[in-house]
């Protein structure tokens, strides 16, 4: 696969990936759940709500009478003479005929999609006490406008996704914003984060086309994955002194972006962090580093330190190219050697190799063997993705885990020994590894089949899988694998794959 045609399956699968996240919840926020005594009650004064009495005797609405939707609606403060504090979830879920609302000054908080894919909604007011808006609230609506309350501290995931929302005014308030709350905004030209906001999600303004300014605060210290990812109109960015990681994709495909400068700060560049930005002449990186992902700027981006020096990113050694952090470490980022047999050096140019990259030997057709050093503790997701002709790896002995589709379609691996160090095997690790016979597994292990998103079969596709060798207890592998999607088969997932698994060797 050409370069370009990896970079965009991979934009691709970043935004996939990425977007299975707006579904999934913050348990952090340590807010007090209510409770309800009575679910389901249909209002008589005024009719047509549906809505939960909480034991506190307030209420929450969780429909509507869809059946006589009026195209405008002015909520009431007090139903059946109870007091409206919250909007539930999915309430209003799908009422095309709804164009404008008003909602009460008693509510504090709009639930997950309560007004999600309203296509007709293009005006809502939202009184001086609401404070959470939730997951996918406002999905979908043609909102080209909205006033948020100075008194609302938290957007949720995926809150105005694909609204038509041209300017947007953040309180000071807003202390959270979610994964892709602002995403395919296209018409959204201007955006500036409050100050107490210290980290920009993944995907928050993702293919927001139109955006061409965005303020932030000095309060921030992480861009997150794909956060500005195709904002095409971006031209310029002044990046805050707190910030410290710009996370992978962050900036990709923002094709009008003539330079940047990120601050002294800055100790982590994620993976095509800046790929794609075709204007990009020039950027000014710290000269030391503590992390950066391969392919970080486009190939013409001329790369200088603050005091002026030409700063090179990378090198390639013998095939390996690895990152240059100033620092006495690197990683190998990408092989371009075309070796079958190949044993990885501990040191490159001096440098001592700690970690393996994303998707660094992808798609290495020719790669029968390899060996890694012991001075190897990481490797990243898909780093061994699609080497077909793989039939034996040997694994560092400090290696700290198995990521996502790492192995995934090695079709011709049959054996793996996991060293006693792994303590968590990703998502799909072994996807279609259609050969792999056995394993062995360490006692160390803690999680099985699990990533940031979402828990998945680590072993889907496995067909020839004949014998997992625990180092445990058959105690500890049962509650391992509890609840768990371990091994499906390949294309039927319904056919049972049978396998053993012996303990303690």
């Amino acid at each position: 696969m050409n370069k370009k045609l990896f970079s965009v399956a991979l934009a691709l699968l970043l935004v996939l990936t990425a977007l299975t996240g707006c579904g999934a919840k913050d348990e952090s926020s340590g807010k007090k759940e209510k409770i309800i005594k009575e679910r389901g009650v249909v209002s008589a004064n005024p009719a047509g709500y549906i809505y939960d009495v909480f034991t506190d005797n307030t209420i929450e609405i969780s429909g509507w009478d869809k059946s006589n939707s009026p195209a405008t609606l002015t909520i009431p403060e007090k139903i059946d003479g109870k007091k409206v504090i919250d909007i539930g979830e999915r309430a209003f879920y799908s009422c095309e005929s709804l164009t404008s609302i008003k909602l009460p000054s008693s509510v504090t908080s709009i639930g997950d999609s309560a007004f999600r894919n309203c296509y007709s909604l293009a005006s809502i007011e939202l009184p001086s006490s609401l404070t959470d808006i939730g997951e996918y609230a406002l999905s979908g609506c043609p909102l080209t406008s909205i006033n948020l309350p100075p008194s609302v501290t938290s957007i949720g995931n995926c809150a105005f996704l694909r609204c038509a929302l041209d300017s947007v005014e953040l309180p000071s308030s807003v202390i959270s914003i979610g994964g892709f709350a602002f995403a395919y905004c296209e018409s959204l030209k201007s955006i500036k984060l409050p100050p107490s906001v210290t980290g920009i999600e993944t995907g928050t303004f993702i293919d927001c086309r139109s955006l061409e300014s965005v303020e932030l605060p000095s309060s921030v210290t992480n861009i997150g994955e794909c956060a500005f990812c195709g904002c095409g109109s971006l031209k310029s960015l002044e990046f805050p002194s707190s910030l410290t990681g710009i996370e992978r994709a962050a900036f990709r495909g923002c094709s009008l972006l003539e330079s940047v400068e990120l601050p002294p700060s800055v100790t982590s560049i994620g993976m095509t962090a800046f790929y794609g930005c075709d204007s990009l002449s020039e950027a000014i990186v710290p000269y030391r580093l503590n992390f950066c992902g391969d392919n970080a700027f486009p190939e013409q981006t001329r790369i200088k330190d603050h005091k002026g020096n030409d700063r090179p990113l990378y090198k390639t050694s013998d095939g390996c190219k690895y990152v240059l952090l100033n620092q006495s470490y690197t990683e190998l980022t990408k092989y371009v050697g075309d070796s079958t047999d190949l044993s990885v050096p501990e040191q490159l140019d001096g440098l001592t190799v700690t970690s393996i990259g994303v998707s660094a030997f992808s798609g290495c057709g020719s790669l029968k063997s390899i060996e890694l050093p012991p001075s190897v503790t990481s490797i990243g997701e898909r780093a061994f993705y699609g080497c077909k002709s793989l039939e034996s790896i040997k694994l560092p002995p400090s290696l700290n885990g198995i990521e996502a589709f790492m192995f995934g379609h090695c079709t011709s691996l049959k054996s793996l020994e996991l060293p006693s160090s792994v303590t968590g095997i990703g998502a799909n690790a072994f996807e279609n590894c259609r050969s792999l016979e056995s394993i062995v597994i360490p006692a160390s292990l803690t999680n099985i089949g699990e990533d940031k998103t979402s828990t998945s079969f680590a072993f889907s596709g496995c067909d020839s899988l004949k014998t997992i060798y625990f180092a445990g207890t058959e105690a500890q592998w049962n509650k391992l694998t509890q609840n768990v999607n371990l091994i499906t088969s390949y294309p039927d997932r319904h056919k049972k794959v049978e396998y053993a698994v012996v303990f303690g060797k």
